[in-house]
C-alpha cells in the first residue's frame, strides 16, 4: 500500500511540473535579443565644391546596428557630406527604415567619429510617420549644419534606432550598453553617454 501511494505521489508531481507556465515572453525576448553590426562603404571623404580632403583616397565607414527586438530595421544608413552648400557645410542622412510592426514614430541616432576614432558628435533624426510591416522601406531624410572641421575630420558614422513609438502606444528603447559592447568588437570605442543625442547647438538645415 505504501509503495502504491509513493508511485501515485510521484506521478502527481511530474504532471504538476510539466504543466507549469512557460517563461514570461519579456524574459524570453531579452534572452534571445540579438544585435547585429553591418559595415558599409560610405564613399570618398572628398566634399565637392570645396577644397576639403581633395586628393584623398580614403573612404568613409558606415556601421549600421539592428536589434532583433526593435520594431524598425535600418538598411544601409549613414551620413554623407555631398557638397559645400554656401554659406555652410552639412551632413545628410542616407538609408532606409522598414517596420516589422505598426509604428507611429521613431528616432535614429548617428554618432560621428573622426579619423582617429574619437567621438565628434551624435546627430538625432526623428521621423513621425505611420509605418506598416507590409509597406516598402522608407527613406531616411534629414540634414544638419556642419563646420568645415566636422567635414574634414569625419571618417566613421554609426546608425541605430534609439526609440520607437508603436501603434499600441508602447515605447521601445535601445540598449546602449549592448550597442557599445558590439561597437567595441569592431574597434569603435564609445561610452553609453557617447551614444546619446547631442544638445542642439547649431541649427538644423531644412
Amino acid at each position: 500500500m505504501r509503495g502504491l501511494l509513493y508511485i501515485l505521489f510521484t506521478l502527481f508531481c511530474s504532471s504538476t511540473i510539466s504543466a507549469q507556465a512557460p517563461p514570461a515572453r519579456g524574459l524570453t525576448a531579452a534572452l534571445s535579443r540579438d544585435i547585429s553590426v553591418t559595415k558599409i562603404d560610405g564613399g570618398p571623404v572628398v566634399t565637392y565644391g570645396a577644397a576639403v580632403d581633395r586628393g584623398s583616397s580614403i573612404h568613409r565607414r558606415w556601421f549600421v546596428i539592428n536589434d532583433s527586438s526593435c520594431p524598425i530595421a535600418l538598411g544601409d544608413a549613414g551620413l554623407t557630406t555631398p557638397h559645400y552648400n554656401s554659406p555652410s557645410y552639412q551632413f545628410d542622412a542616407q538609408g532606409t527604415a522598414a517596420a516589422v510592426e505598426n509604428v507611429l514614430a521613431f528616432e535614429v541616432l548617428f554618432p560621428v567619429f573622426d579619423l582617429w576614432g574619437d567621438h565628434i558628435r551624435t546627430l538625432s533624426l526623428n521621423q513621425v510617420q505611420d509605418l506598416a510591416p507590409a509597406g516598402h522601406p522608407q527613406p531616411l531624410g534629414g540634414s544638419w549644419f556642419a563646420t568645415e572641421n566636422d567635414v574634414r575630420e569625419y571618417l566613421t558614422s554609426v546608425a541605430y534606432v534609439d526609440k520607437v513609438m508603436t501603434a499600441n502606444g508602447k515605447i521601445w528603447r535601445a540598449d546602449r550598453k549592448l550597442i557599445a559592447q558590439k561597437l567595441a568588437e569592431v574597434q569603435i570605442a564609445v561610452s553609453e553617454s557617447g551614444l546619446e543625442r547631442d544638445e542642439a547647438k547649431e541649427p538644423k538645415r531644412p
